[in-house]
């Protein structure tokens, strides 16, 4: 009964920091965007929002909502393989953006050609990864219930996306981009260095029959969440 309060108290501790970590965050956000409403066209961010929402399409399959499932699960076992499944799928569907990117400006296709994000698509494959594999990251921590560890991250994130934007307004749209990318890469490393001190990639090492077994395991997730990913972006 003392165990079973003290966990509870515990866990409401780390509810508690990641809720204030959020709140923070929203308030980081909001007085940088008071500032940079001011240096930075609309139509800027309006090319940025069009960027993040291609990002964000194919970061539905990025990891093949693998990630869901990682919460999900109870065995300790099936977590580190399904951490490393989400992994090699972000890897292969970076290849492949990164070949279609390549056949976009090769045969010079009209994809928003004569806009400024028409020359950012390189730069999808590198916040894909960052995106996703945070997202990855941070799922494993919920997991594991890791909330005050990951409470300062998004903090880090938004202070320094606004921080970046505001130095590199002389960029114009591009000032934003970098920012943005900035934010996404630091709770990236943050992310990571949090996960792989408790996980050392030597653990993480698993065979393509097991990591086959978990795909087919926990199939139901990508097709129930990936139909839904997209519903949510369209809407």
């Amino acid at each position: 009964m003392i165990l079973n309060k003290l966990f509870k108290s515990e866990f409401s501790k780390n509810i508690a920091f990641l809720a204030s970590s959020s709140f923070l965050t929203q308030g980081i956000n909001f007085i940088f965007n008071v500032f940079l409403a001011r240096i930075y066209l609309p139509e800027y961010f309006g090319t940025l929002s069009v960027f993040i929402t291609i990002v964000g399409f194919i970061s539905v399959l990025a990891a093949g909502k693998f990630d869901v499932a990682l919460v999900a699960t109870t065995d300790d076992s099936d977590s580190k393989k399904l951490f490393t499944l989400s992994f090699l799928i972000l890897i292969s569907v970076s290849i492949i953006t990164l070949i279609g990117v390549s056949i976009i400006y090769l045969l010079d296709v009209n994809i928003y050609k004569g806009q400024p994000v028409h020359d950012w698509f390189y730069f999808i494959v590198l916040s894909m990864i960052f995106i996703t594999g945070s997202q990855v990251f941070w799922m494993l921590n919920v997991r594991d219930k890791n909330f005050k560890n990951i409470s300062y991250v998004r903090i880090a994130e938004a202070f320094t996306t606004g921080l970046l934007s505001l130095l590199l307004f002389k960029l114009a749209a591009k000032g934003l981009l970098f920012g943005t990318m900035a934010g996404q890469m630091i709770s990236f490393i943050l992310l990571s260095v949090i996960v792989f001190r408790k996980y050392p990639l030597s653990t993480l090492k698993l065979s393509v029959k097991e990591l086959k077994e978990t795909f087919f395991k926990y199939i139901v997730f990508p097709k129930i969440n990936i139909l839904q990913g997209f519903l949510d972006m369209f809407q």
